[in-house]
């Protein structure tokens, strides 16, 4: 029945991931080589696979193409799926399906005169024997039937409960995971995109600070040319005049010493007396207070 599984499949590389290497290699030899044709191979124990190396999200895209790709016969082979809640029943054990499939053939009452008529003809023709200990098989059956009334819904529940716990942990957890991871790295790209174009920016802003920095040098260097230049012209001019003031001084000095020189006793006599008249012609012109 395996061997009958490879062409419907596809590719006996998923057999190994269901089945163990033993029995892969059992299947495929009994398809090629009669018993006696068969020899025992050292490596049969060893089956290496090289996409068993690959992640798992990878084996997982292989296995995805082989069951759903478009060699697969959806039509004569359709996907098995698994019913969430059971087939409804009646009495415990007879499926809905049989009512309704004889409703439209015998009417509404047909399917239990059909059943309680199948128990009496069974009953009486004698192929069920009813004896002695009979009565605790119906003992049994209404055990059964009061344990599955009273405990059937808090089994279903928990089974249930169970089943959905099962589904979460397997499948959409890890779907939820991943979708989460993947936004969060969704989140961090498109904060990379954004730093990526505040980059020209930056470059913008740092080119006007090298200007500005540039600017303020060159007006730091202009103000110290300035004071520079401005002390040389003050020295200058100082020095012009003290210059100016030594000529003068040494000019006046020189002239007074000449002229000091050339006064003789008679004309420093005649001075003094020239300066005594005067002050009397001013004293007897403005009268004593």
């Amino acid at each position: 029945m395996l061997s009958a599984l490879v062409p419907r499949f596809g590719s006996s590389r998923v057999l190994l991931r269901f089945c163990p290497p033993q029995r892969v290699l059992s299947v495929a030899g009994a398809s090629t080589k009669t018993p006696a044709q068969s020899k025992p191979d050292a490596t049969s124990n060893t089956v290496t696979d090289p996409e068993d190396n690959l992640p798992q999200h990878e084996r997982w895209m292989q296995i995805n193409k082989v069951f759903y790709g478009p060699e697969r016969d959806l039509v004569n082979y359709p996907h098995p799926k698994m019913k969430e809640v059971g087939d409804k029943v009646r009495l415990g054990i007879i499926p809905e399906e049989l009512f309704q499939w004889l409703y439209p053939k015998t009417g509404v009452t047909g399917p239990y005169i059909f059943i309680w008529g199948g128990v009496a003809y069974l009953l009486s023709k004698e192929i069920v024997v009813l004896d002695h200990s009979f009565s605790h098989a119906v003992g049994f059956v209404l055990a059964v039937w009061y344990l599955r009334w009273k405990l059937g819904p808090m089994a279903e529940k928990f089974f249930t409960d169970f089943q959905k716990q099962h589904v979460e942990n397997i499948y959409l957890n890890p779907v939820k995971k991943g979708k989460k991871v993947h936004e969060l790295t969704i989140e961090q790209l498109e904060k990379e995109i954004w730093r990526q174009d505040g980059q020209k920016y930056l470059y913008e802003a740092k080119r006007e600070n090298v200007a500005l920095q540039l600017e303020a040098e060159y007006r730091r260097r202009m103000d110290t040319v300035y004071e520079q230049v401005r002390r040389r012209l003050n020295y200058q001019l100082d020095m012009e005049t003290a210059k100016r003031r030594h000529e003068q001084e040494h000019m006046v000095n020189w002239i007074v010493s000449n002229v000091v020189k050339n006064i003789t006793p008679q004309q420093e006599k005649e001075s003094i007396a020239s300066c005594i008249k005067n002050l009397k012609q001013l004293a007897s012109v403005q009268p004593a207070v």
